[in-house]
């Protein structure tokens, strides 16, 4: 009992912090990628597992359908539905609760990560090791904050971790069911998202290792690999099997496309490492003191160097080095890593704590007063963190303005659909869109499954309008091509691959010609265009964001506001006729 109180209560403060603010934006929805999980999961309902988009493997979304389920039969039961059309509409027109749920499942796919991280420093080392190690983790405010996305990054970060302790599992033990479990998990990480699958590398050196130690012959060792490779395609082929069912799909979204995109980035594989290495073990700023001790502590394990420390060093290891040679980066890009990185602070820790003997109850009061020290930091930052995501976004309070001051079925162009003010579009608006989108390379060459999918959501998307109650707009946006280097960029011959993206940019003219009344811009599109670099890369779209300020009146700006408003500047125009 004296054992789980503590792990209770660090899991207790994980999951607080991750699902304190997760209806953030709602029933907005700030965070476009999580669409694509909840959007496919929804799909399944319709009895469809081919994933719309190859964005993200369709693991996650299969295991929210379930729950979704479950809100129909309830929302059935009370009447808030009374058939399954009733309940997509329900999706379109509010679809708060749909990825409530999601966010929720995720803050629990990372609270377990924390449980999970606990198990591999307990297994590994000992229990103190295990309790450091989750406690830090579970005030990371990276962590933390990727744990409010209905995302594949935290799910994938746990089925990491959970393939982590079986391979340190398989380890100790070099028993064949321990290395096909751990197998078969490295299999479900990477159906999770595709990067996950570099948990196989640990698993091979795992396999290695155990050879080395054991004195096994060499064939033993070939056989182990051979079987752990039919493990991890099998599984991975079961968890997401459209991968492999559409592989022509799947290959051009994800490794053409992709690959195309991190060429054409050209960021140097120094840089993006220097970055990444701020970004995970810094939390952001090298000088964070649980920062540092996580470095400190990877490089007491590299200089250790038992068999244990390198197993376990070899995950960040093999990530920093693939992520880092992508051409480009993100922070979220390296969450397996950081549970590894709290582990080793707490190694580097507890080791220390073991030198000093014996330790007195000053002692150890003087060690907690130094852990809680270390964590006050992360711990602040996370509570800041959840504290402004649970207040009104600055999109959202434009929105409001918007409703409040500019007339309905005004002819609005926006400068972003994903991080602009998300206004309700007239019929007129939304009937452009489904036809512009029927001729795009996307739907038109899909198979007749997505196109079927694609004419419900027509459908129901129609309806969900004629049960709206409040101010329609007609609605443009403008398109930034984000996949080129710069402007005059050969394009990618594979795009566009999914979405609609015809390229749409007006000049202030075109805008009084096609009967615009106003112009909303986000702040951050318009700083990178306006800066010298992007009026170098991008001259057409510096020309249009520079014009803005020159030939017609600014009405409104809304800016964040630390704490209290968060979300990018909002500027709000109108075009004098």
């Amino acid at each position: 009992m004296r054992r789980v109180v503590p792990v209770a209560l660090i899991l207790s403060l994980a999951f607080a912090l991750r699902a304190w603010g997760a209806n953030f934006g709602l029933p907005y929805l700030y965070q476009p990628d999580e669409s694509i999980v909840v959007r496919t999961a929804l799909q399944v309902g319709d009895g469809s597992l081919r994933p719309y988009s190859f964005v993200y493997p369709a693991l996650y979304s299969y295991l929210l359908f379930p729950f979704y389920g479950v809100y129909y039969v309830l929302g059935f039961a009370l009447g808030q539905f009374h058939t399954l059309d009733d309940f997509a509409i329900t999706f379109i027109g509010d679809p708060t609760w749909f990825y409530l749920i999601a966010r929720l499942i995720v803050a629990i796919f990372g609270t377990a990560t924390v449980g999970v991280i606990y198990l591999i420093g307990r297994w590994n080392y000992d229990h103190l090791t295990g309790l450091l190690a989750a406690l830090f983790l579970a005030v990371t405010p990276l962590h933390v904050v990727h744990s409010h996305y209905s995302v594949t990054d935290i799910p994938m970060t746990f089925t990491v971790a959970l393939a982590m302790l079986g391979i340190s599992r398989f380890h100790n033990t070099a028993r064949t069911r321990d290395f096909l479990l751990a197998a078969v998990t490295c299999g479900v990480a990477g159906a999770m998202k595709y990067t996950g699958i570099l948990v196989t590398l640990p698993l091979v050196l795992s396999a290695g290792i155990v050879t080395l130690s054991k004195r096994w012959p060499l064939g033993q060792l070939l056989k182990s690999e051979m079987v752990g490779a039919v493990a991890v395609v099998v599984a991975f082929s079961v968890a997401a099997p459209y991968t492999l069912i559409d592989f022509g799909a799947f290959y051009r979204e994800l490794f053409v496309f992709q690959q195309g995109m991190n060429r054409e980035a050209g960021q140097s594989f120094l840089d993006i490492l220097s970055f990444y290495l701020q970004v995970v073990i810094g939390n952001d700023v090298i000088s964070d003191s649980l920062g540092v001790i996580s470095l400190a502590g990877f490089v007491f394990l590299l200089i250790r160097h038992k068999a244990v420390d390198l197993l376990l060093l070899s995950l960040p290891a093999f990530f920093l080095v693939a992520m880092a040679t992508q051409g480009r980066h993100q922070p979220n890009w390296m969450l397996p890593t950081v549970p590894f990185f709290s582990l080793y602070a707490a190694v580097l820790i507890s080791t220390l704590l073991g030198k000093i003997s014996p330790i007195g109850w000053g002692m150890k009061l003087a060690a907690s007063i130094v852990i809680l020290a270390l964590v006050y930091a992360p711990v602040r930052n996370s509570i800041f963190l959840d504290y402004e995501m649970s207040q009104k976004d600055t999109r959202t309070i434009a929105k409001e303005w918007i409703e409040n001051n500019i007339d309905a079925d005004s002819k609005v162009l926006i400068d972003s659909p994903g991080a602009g003010p998300q206004l309700r579009a007239n019929r007129a608006s939304l009937e452009k869109y489904f036809n512009d989108k029927a001729e795009d390379k996307s739907l038109s060459q899909a198979p007749a499954e997505v196109r079927q999918t694609f004419a419900k959501y027509e459908r129901y998307s129609l309806e969900a309008l004629n049960r709206y109650g409040g101010k329609t707009y007609y609605v443009d946006y403008v398109f930034h091509e984000w996949w080129k280097p710069q402007e005059n960029a050969e394009d990618l011959a594979v795009y566009p691959v999914f979405g609609n993206f015809k390229r749409k940019l007006f000049s202030i003219e075109e805008l009084r010609e096609l009967g615009f009344d106003y112009v909303v811009v986000t702040g951050e599109s318009r700083a990178y265009y306006m800066s010298e670099e992007g009026r170098q890369k991008w001259p057409t779209y510096y020309q249009f964001y520079k014009s803005l300020d020159q030939g017609i009146e600014q009405l409104q700006e809304f800016r964040p506001i630390p704490l209290h408003a968060p979300g990018p500047t909002i500027r709000v125009y109108m075009i004098s006729k």
